[in-house]
C-alpha cells in the first residue's frame, strides 16, 4: 500500500508522466472495450458455430494480417514519428502533406495484393487441405484496401495527439460490431461464413468512419505542397519499421498457419483462444505505446535524453503493475476462463498457461521495442525481431508434430521472452539505464 501511495504521488507530480497517463487512459478504456468486444466475436463464434469454425477464421484472418503488413510498408509508425515532429515544429500542414502521400501508396499496393489474395484462395485453400477455407479467404481479400486506408489514417490522428479517434479504430471495435451483425444474421440465416460477412461489413463500416475523422481532424489543418519533402525520406525510416512489422506479424501468425498445416481447424481455434485470453496480461501495453510512442518522440526530436530515460522506466513501472493482476488471475484460473467458450476449449489450459509467462515478460519489457523506434534505432529492432521471429519459425516446425497446441505456445512465448530481454539488454548498454520496473 505504501508503494502505491508513493506512485501516486509521483505521479501527481511530474507533468510528463500525468500527460502519458491521461492519453493513454483514453486508449486504454476504448483498449479493454476492444479486448471485450475481441472475446465476446469469439465466443459468438464458438458457442453458435463450434471450434471448428473459430479455426477458419483465424486461419483466413492470419493470410490477411500479412497482406495488411506489407500493404501499410511500415509506415503506421513512421507517420507517427514524422507528423509529431511536424507539430512540434509548428508545421502541422506538413504532416497533412505526408500523411496524403502515405494514403495513396499504400492504397496502390493494397490494390495488388488484394487482387493476388483473391486470386490465390483456391491455391491456399489447398495448401491447408481444406476446400472450406476458400470463400472465407475471398472475402477477406476484399477488404485489404478498407483496412489499409483506416490503419494509416488512425495512426495519422495519433500523431497528431486524437486519441480518442484513434482509439476508435482498433480492431476489438469491430469485433463488437461485427458480434452485432452476426447475432442480427442468426434471425435470418445459420451459414457457417456468417462470420467473416460480418467481419467484413464492419470494415466497410470503420471506412466511412475514417472518411469522416480525415476530413473532420486532417483537414482542418492548412494542406501544404511542400515540395522539399520527399516521399523517400519517410520510406527510409518505414522500411526498416516493415520488416520489424512483418516479422511481428510473422511471429504472430506463424503458430496459427503451421498449426492449420499440421492439425485440424478445431484446435487451431482452441490455440487461439487460449492466446486471446492471453492477451489480458499485456492489455494496457498497447495504451500506454499509444501516448507514450509520441512522447518518445517529442523528447528524442529535442534531445531531452533525461526526460526520455525517466519516462521509459515510467512505462515499464505502469505496465507491470497493469500486467500482475491479470497474469496471476490466468496462471490460477485457465480453465475456468477457457469454460466460457466451451468445454471443448479446456484442453488448452496448459498452452494457456504458458502463453502467460510469454505476455507478463511482454507486458513488463513491452515499450522496450517502441522506445528504440522512436529513437532513430529501428533498424536495430529489425535485427531483434528478425533473429526472434527465425527462433520462432524453427521451434515452432519442431514442436508442433510432436506436441500440438503446446508446442505452439512454447515456441511463442520464449521468442516473445527472447526479443524482450535483446531489446533490455541493448538500451542497458547504449543508453545507460534498465527499462525495468526496477531503480
Amino acid at each position: 500500500m505504501r508503494y502505491l501511495l508513493i506512485f501516486f504521488q509521483k505521479i501527481n507530480s511530474d507533468n510528463h508522466l500525468k500527460e502519458m497517463l491521461k492519453g493513454s487512459s483514453y486508449v486504454l478504456v476504448f483498449r479493454f472495450l476492444g479486448v471485450f468486444s475481441g472475446y465476446l466475436f469469439f465466443l459468438t463464434i464458438s458457442r453458435n458455430f463450434g471450434a471448428e469454425a473459430v479455426g477458419v477464421f483465424n486461419l483466413s484472418f492470419s493470410i490477411l494480417s500479412v497482406c495488411l503488413i506489407i500493404g501499410r510498408l511500415g509506415l503506421e509508425n513512421a507517420i507517427v514519428r514524422f507528423i509529431a515532429d511536424a507539430v512540434e515544429k509548428n508545421n502541422a500542414g506538413l504532416g497533412v502533406y505526408i500523411l496524403n502521400k502515405c494514403l495513396m501508396l499504400v492504397v496502390c499496393v493494397g490494390l495488388l495484393l488484394s487482387f493476388l489474395y483473391f486470386i490465390g484462395s483456391a491455391t491456399l485453400a489447398n495448401f491447408f487441405d481444406n476446400d472450406k477455407l476458400i470463400v472465407p479467404f475471398k472475402i477477406m481479400a476484399l477488404i485489404i484496401v478498407p483496412f489499409l486506408f483506416i490503419m494509416i489514417n488512425s495512426h495519422g490522428l495519433r500523431g497528431y495527439r486524437f486519441l480518442k479517434e484513434f482509439s476508435l479504430f482498433q480492431n476489438g471495435n469491430f469485433q463488437l460490431l461485427a458480434t452485432i451483425f452476426i447475432l442480427f444474421g442468426l434471425i435470418f440465416c445459420e451459414g457457417n461464413l456468417l462470420p467473416e460477412y460480418a467481419y467484413a461489413a464492419a470494415i466497410l463500416f470503420g471506412l466511412l468512419l475514417s472518411i469522416y475523422y480525415y476530413f473532420r481532424r486532417i483537414l482542418v489543418f492548412k494542406t501544404l505542397d511542400e515540395q522539399s519533402f520527399q516521399l523517400k525520406s519517410i520510406l527510409q525510416v518505414s522500411m526498416p519499421m516493415l520488416v520489424t512489422g512483418s516479422m511481428f506479424t510473422l511471429m504472430n501468425w506463424t503458430d496459427t498457419v503451421i498449426l492449420g498445416y499440421y492439425m485440424q481447424e478445431n484446435e487451431v481455434g482452441i490455440y487461439n483462444i487460449s492466446n486471446k485470453i492471453s492477451l489480458l496480461i499485456s492489455i494496457a501495453l498497447f495504451a500506454i505505446n499509444a501516448m507514450a510512442g509520441t512522447q518518445f518522440a517529442d523528447f528524442y526530436a529535442a534531445n531531452k535524453k533525461e526526460e526520455l530515460h525517466k519516462l521509459a522506466k515510467q512505462t515499464s513501472l505502469v505496465n507491470a503493475i497493469f500486467a500482475l493482476p491479470a497474469f496471476v488471475l490466468v496462471i490460477i484460473f485457465p480453465a475456468w476462463l477457457l469454460s466460457f467458450f466451451g468445454n471443448e476449449f479446456i484442453v488448452g489450459k496448459i498452452s494457456l498457461c504458458v502463453l502467460a509467462f510469454g505476455q507478463f515478460s511482454n507486458a513488463v519489457c513491452g515499450s522496450v521495442i517502441n522506445f528504440l523506434n522512436m529513437t532513430g534505432k529501428e533498424k536495430v529492432v529489425r535485427n531483434i525481431i528478425v533473429f526472434s521471429v527465425f527462433i520462432n519459425i524453427v521451434l515452432n516446425i519442431l514442436l508442433i508434430p510432436e506436441l500440438g497446441i503446446l508446442g505452439a505456445a512454447i515456441a511463442t512465448s520464449f521468442s516473445m521472452v527472447l526479443w524482450n530481454v535483446c531489446g533490455v539488454i541493448y538500451v542497458r548498454y547504449n543508453y545507460g539505464f534498465w527499462m525495468l520496473p526496477i531503480r
